[in-house]
């Protein structure tokens, strides 16, 4: 989904909490469908359906779900029912009982955020499925494909686990190191020829447009930062049409099943963690895997502290490595405390 379309989206689903609004205050079935085809007519509403079906607990309504599945018939009764639900998903967001004036504007941004995390997290629909760019037999150190570029920006001594515990554990310095890799990631070295910007993920380099985003920290943060930072676990970012923050890291309780509210905070670390990589070992051109900065025995501890112990690691995509992205850096057995003594610590 590229932007203009989540904003189209976050538009219509204003629009539609506000004929729930209306409606629970004086039932009006009619205008709640004609709401509904304005989003048709914006080419958004099959989206707006699979999103409240996947994220608001009221569209369980079996006739909704079948519908989002692919049906095109909709009735005044399910267009009313989304928009019931629309309104009380806002009502959620907000943390109120009633829509008023401020909270409808305060709305698109509280909405596009949770868009951001559902529809694809940190990728657009244009980007590539990882599994076809996988061949599982390989390291991921295998830099000879021609069209990976790995220019390593720097080399040294591996970064220490206590080095990156420290940052992680000082909310102000993990800001700063979020800042200062934005500042390196949009700088010249970074630039390609056709003014994007370098993002590996997999075993690929990507172009990323900053162009397209209205708060470029915040874009790169989701795009690039919690998104390519995933693979510093050992894990892919993505299998098929699965996605690992969805599937494999702890939430407010350990659980493999999707619940991005809850991991939310654990995907803004590993971000906050990719940029204190960036920064700390001098990475100027972000076309290459940032575990080479790091042991394979920090790699295991941020696994360890941040994947779910009761997820299923394999998948059909990838059936000799599964969710496991294999990537050889050396070992260091000199540390061995969990990150923060516990994952549920750093949960902000």
């Amino acid at each position: 989904m590229d932007e203009n379309m989540k904003q189209e989206t976050t538009k219509h689903i204003v629009e539609l909490a506000k004929r729930g609004h209306h409606h629970e205050k004086k039932p009006t079935t009619a205008k709640n469908k004609v709401a509904f085809e304005a989003a048709k007519e914006a080419g958004v509403h099959t989206h707006i359906v699979r999103f409240l079906v996947a994220t608001s607990p009221d569209t369980t309504e079996e006739t909704l779900v079948k519908w989002s599945e692919g049906s095109n018939g909709l009735t005044k009764g399910q267009a009313s029912a989304i928009c019931i639900s629309a309104h009380r998903y806002a009502l959620s967001l907000l943390d109120t009982t009633m829509l008023n004036k401020a909270g409808v504007e305060a709305l698109p941004d509280l909405i596009m955020e949770r868009l951001e995390a559902h529809f694809n997290d940190d990728l657009g629909d244009d980007d590539e499925d990882l599994s076809e760019a996988d061949d599982d037999d390989d390291l991921m150190d295998d830099f000879s494909e021609a069209t990976t570029t790995t220019t390593a920006t720097v080399t040294g001594d591996h970064i220490s686990y206590a080095d990156l515990k420290a940052v992680l554990g000082d909310a102000e310095a993990r800001e700063a190191m979020i800042h200062a890799a934005f500042l390196a990631y949009k700088d010249e070295p970074n630039k390609r020829k056709d003014n994007t910007f370098n993002r590996f993920y997999g075993k690929s380099n990507k172009s990323l447009d900053l162009s397209v985003a209205k708060k470029p920290q915040a874009f790169f943060v989701r795009k690039v930062a919690n998104f390519c930072g995933i693979q510093l676990l050992g894990i892919a970012p993505s299998r098929g049409k699965d996605w690992a923050t969805d599937w494999l890291l702890k939430g407010g309780e350990e659980t493999s099943q999707p619940n991005k509210e809850q991991n939310r905070g654990i995907r803004n670390l590993i971000g906050a963690l990719y940029c204190t990589i960036a920064v700390k070992a001098g990475v100027t051109v972000f076309d290459h895997d940032l575990r080479r900065y790091i042991s394979e025995d920090t790699v295991q501890k941020l696994f360890k502290s941040w994947v779910s112990p009761d997820a299923d690691l394999s998948h059909p995509s990838a059936p000799h490595n599964g969710w496991l992205l294999p990537y050889s850096t050396g070992e260091d057995g000199a540390e061995k405390a969990e990150l923060m003594d516990s994952a549920a610590s750093l949960l902000v």
